[in-house]
């Protein structure tokens, strides 16, 4: 996905991220909704929500936000979130990303809050939700609808692979808005970089890390996730192996590389992107079956790291105008983790855990380092 020129390595481009505004209800303080469906995943053995809302503060004066709670349906249905003024103000974001400086909505002021909390209890999560926004002048609600995951195979054979994404980073994956026709998308809402690490930690050879093409997950194959049809693929775009980022001008369409998009049915779209120049061995139109090879990694495109598979599930077949939608892998080992993205991409060791297989599906913990089956 697309890396943008602000200061960090591994921040994504945000291209028309403005904040469609929620219209006024009189009897609220501040005006709510939701920019598409909520999800809620498992990961890390609990159940995460996921989601964006939409705050706007119509009138006059400036309302403190007091907290965020998430109930079930129904009217005795339990607490399931309760966040914090410092929890929203971390989750929030006024229009083009720039981060709210205290849990407050000033006169005309909208925000956006990206939901990635762990709820409460181990029960399978409901289809809807109420959330409830209390601030000093008053409570306002809003009940979203609840978007399953959809059960995958995983992309690689193998490992250690190291899982890199940060649901609170506040340029990453998570917050690449777009927009088209006044609608915002994120389509690598639970975008994962997969980056191929050897036993030490490192995804190159000793001195060798500044030079893509010793990196070991170049080359690997790229397995098809579930049974598919084949939408859309390119195969033509160069690897970029000398150089962080491509000398000619580039586009966010050109961002992904090479890449290829399967329909898994259920309106699911798998995206695989940076794949080898010419490695795509599928057409558009074909069908293929859970586990077959349809590619390699690469590193074509645009990238803030070396060769890696970028892999995410939307909506539709449009490389950026589709709402991400959750997903989760079966049958992999946790060998253990990093505390951040930039750690993950450090060449050191990472924490070991008991390597204990996942006994459901589940959305890999974020920089969790896994081994795959063989």
């Amino acid at each position: 996905m697309p890396a943008s020129l602000l200061p960090s390595r591994r921040q994504v481009l945000l291209s028309g991220a403005a904040l469609v505004t929620a219209p006024a209800f009189a009897a609220s303080p501040v005006a709510l909704s939701a920019l598409d469906d909520f999800a809620i995943v498992r990961s890390s053995g609990r159940w995460w929500l996921v989601g964006e809302l939409l705050a706007a503060h119509p009138g006059g004066g400036t309302i403190e936000l007091r907290g965020l709670h998430a109930f079930g349906p129904g009217a005795a249905a339990p607490r399931l979130l309760t966040l914090t003024p410092a929890e929203l103000q971390a989750a929030g974001a006024l229009p083009r990303g720039k981060p709210l400086e205290r849990a407050a909505l000033a006169g005309g002021e909208s925000a956006t809050l990206y939901l990635w909390h762990a709820l409460t209890g181990d029960d399978s999560p409901p289809p809807a939700l109420r959330l409830e926004l209390a601030t000093d002048a008053g409570t306002a609600a809003l009940d979203v609808a609840v978007q399953p995951p959809i059960a995958l195979r995983p992309p690689l054979r193998g490992g250690p692979w190291v899982a890199v994404y940060d649901p609170a980073f506040p340029f990453g994956h998570r917050r690449s808005a777009f927009e088209r026709d006044g609608r915002r998308f994120i389509p690598a809402r639970f975008a994962i970089d997969w980056i191929r690490l050897d036993e030490r930690g490192r995804a190159a050879p000793d001195s060798e890390q500044a030079r893509f093409d010793r990196w070991h997950g170049l080359g690997h194959e790229v397995l098809a996730v579930a049974d598919a049809t084949v939408v859309a693929v390119r195969n033509d775009r160069d690897d970029v192996l000398d150089a962080p980022r491509p000398a000619t001008r580039w586009s966010p369409e050109d961002v992904a590389g090479n890449y290829v998009c399967l329909e898994a049915g259920a309106g699911r779209f798998v995206f695989y992107e940076h794949l080898l120049r010419g490695s795509v061995s599928v057409a558009a139109g074909q069908s293929v079956k859970a586990g077959q090879v349809i590619a390699l990694v690469g590193r074509s495109g645009v990238n803030s790291s070396g060769p890696h598979l970028h892999f995410h599930v939307a909506a539709g077949p449009s490389l950026l105008h589709a709402q991400g939608r959750p997903w989760g892998l079966g049958g992999f080992r946790v060998l253990g983790s990093y505390t951040s993205m930039d750690e993950a991409e450090s060449g050191r060791p990472w924490r070991p855990v008991d390597a204990a297989a996942e006994s459901r599906s589940a959305l890999p913990p974020p920089n969790a380092v896994l081994q795959f089956p063989a």
